[in-house]
């Protein structure tokens, strides 16, 4: 009882102190209404269009009674019309509605070596397979019809003349595709390649589905995407030429300190512009190995074979925030590759600092690592403003959590104040404050880290606008707790994942 009237009094503090924050408010006001008022949003859009028609299926009549000044009807129809077609075509890539995990995205199936299915309402897509061809093939036909709004909506995305960072096309930039290709994995293509074909099967298969083909090279762009903030631009040689990014709105927290009961505690809110899809679409990626690599249970999307946040069968877990940089050269693999490379090859964060040490990742990102014992964040490409850039290490010690925003650390581990993006010190800040309070404040009997972490997730600046999945991980049980949400998932209830027969 004291420990949530502990978690209840700070959260209430916390949301006083952000409620006087007017960039904060700015931000979030009416994307936070829109997504706690879906169900009224989508009415008003409906009834919008509704009225508008039925203004102009009314004109003839009106003119009859009202004379001229009756064109004025057809004329607000019409815009009502548009207006509603837009909200309901467009608003969804700028405003989030809600998503519960109640409403079930997927449809169970079965094909080759995968298997879509539900356990509770957490959607599972299992890749029994150690041919990573055979896995992609099932990825791609198994969820084809999420795969292929989501690449509708990117395209939509990216074509807009409101986004000033377009990806080009890859039949425009052959010596960068090749050049990226070279430093992938090559089961890692195999996969992919998979994925591609299985999707095509899928997309020629059924008389509604008119989906165009997806080739591979389509595929590695979209697992850039973790990648944007530091590599971006394209010279007109077709030579890679990253730049500077633009601070663009996005984050992720997590935080990582020790429970005297559960051990490590790894809290993750993966934050990134939702599109009204990516939260709903989100999904468990079990992929079981018989051979030497880990069985790994990874929060995922469709298409994307890359590791955003995930576990293995040894319990080590980690997760990877972005930050912007400046990416010079194409050497070393982008990062959803990278971080997947460390969960299916290390078994403890040792093993992963050895990795770290031994091959660097494409650019600049922040890795957290954890095992049954500790946790280690690792930051590429970091360092003092006018000093080498060079890989900053932190490690979690018993004196205070290890939190990790969006800012760049420097040499002595302190955020930077450059690349602050979407509030990163105040995140790391009230996150601290937060498990520093709690350990004050309750004695060891009272304090779980596991509610503490798990309630920080939920506050103002650490659940925002832009986070779409919330995952608590136990390395020592082997445990994961997960929430998806369109935005806001930070508010989500935890639902627990039996990980049980997962990992066999």
């Amino acid at each position: 009882m004291k420990l949530d009237n502990f978690i209840q009094n700070f959260s209430r503090r916390a949301q006083v102190e952000a409620n006087k924050d007017p960039q904060l408010q700015s931000t979030e006001k009416w994307r936070k209404w829109v997504h706690n008022h879906s169900t009224l949003v989508k009415v008003i859009e409906v009834a919008g269009l509704i009225l508008g028609l039925a203004s102009i299926a009314a004109a003839p009549a009106a003119f009859i009674l009202l004379g001229p000044v009756a064109l004025l009807i057809p004329i607000a129809g019409t815009a009502l019309v548009a207006i509603s077609y837009l909200a309901m075509t467009k608003l969804h890539l700028l405003l989030s509605t809600a998503h519960s995990m109640k409403n079930h995205t997927f449809k169970p199936a079965t094909f080759g070596a995968g298997r879509l299915y539900y356990q509770g309402n957490i959607p599972i897509l299992e890749l029994k397979s150690d041919d990573p061809y055979k896995a992609g093939e099932a990825h791609g036909y198994l969820l084809g019809a999420q795969l292929h709004r989501t690449l509708q909506t990117l395209h939509t995305v990216n074509k807009s003349s409101l986004n000033p960072h377009r990806t080009p096309s890859p039949a425009s930039i052959p010596h960068v595709m090749k050049t990226l290709r070279a430093q992938i994995p090559e089961d890692y293509l195999r996969e992919m390649q998979g994925l591609v074909d299985g999707y095509n099967k899928w997309a020629k298969g059924g008389f509604l589905r008119r989906a165009g083909k997806v080739t591979l090279d389509d595929l590695i762009l979209m697992h850039m995407k973790p990648d944007s903030l530091h590599f971006q631009g394209f010279d007109s040689a077709h030579a890679a030429q990253p730049q500077l990014a633009s601070i663009h709105p996005l984050g992720c927290t997590v935080a990582i300190d020790k429970d005297a009961k559960e051990g490590i505690i790894f809290g993750r809110n993966m934050d990134w512009p939702s599109l009204n899809i990516f939260g709903s679409h989100t999904l468990i990626i079990n992929r079981k190995y018989s051979g030497h690599k880990q069985s790994t249970v990874e929060v995922g999307l469709p298409g994307f074979v890359g590791t955003l946040t995930g576990m293995n069968k040894q319990g080590l877990s980690l997760a990877m925030n972005v930050c912007s940089g400046n990416t010079r050269k194409i050497e070393g693999m982008p990062a959803a590759f990278y971080n997947r490379y460390c969960l299916e090859n290390c078994k403890t964060v040792q093993d992963v600092a050895a990795r770290v040490a031994e091959k660097h990742p494409l650019g600049d990102y922040h890795l957290s690592a954890a095992d049954t014992n500790h946790a280690i964040a690792f930051h590429f490409n970091q360092g003092d403003r006018n000093g080498p850039q060079k890989h900053v290490v932190r490690e979690w010690d018993q004196a205070a959590p290890l939190v990790v925003t969006n800012c760049r650390y420097q040499a002595d581990g302190c955020a930077s104040a450059r690349s602050h993006m979407f509030f990163s010190k105040e995140r790391e800040e009230l996150f601290k404050r937060l498990i520093n309070e709690a350990k004050e404040t309750l004695t060891p009997q009272e304090l779980s880290m596991d509610k503490v972490i798990a309630a920080g997730l939920a506050l103002p600046y650490i659940n925002n606008t832009l986070t779409t999945h919330k995952v608590v991980m136990l390395p020592q049980s082997r445990k994961m707790r997960v929430a998806f949400d369109n935005a806001f998932a930070g508010k989500r209830p935890l639902h627990d994942l039996d990980t049980a027969a997962l990992f066999v």
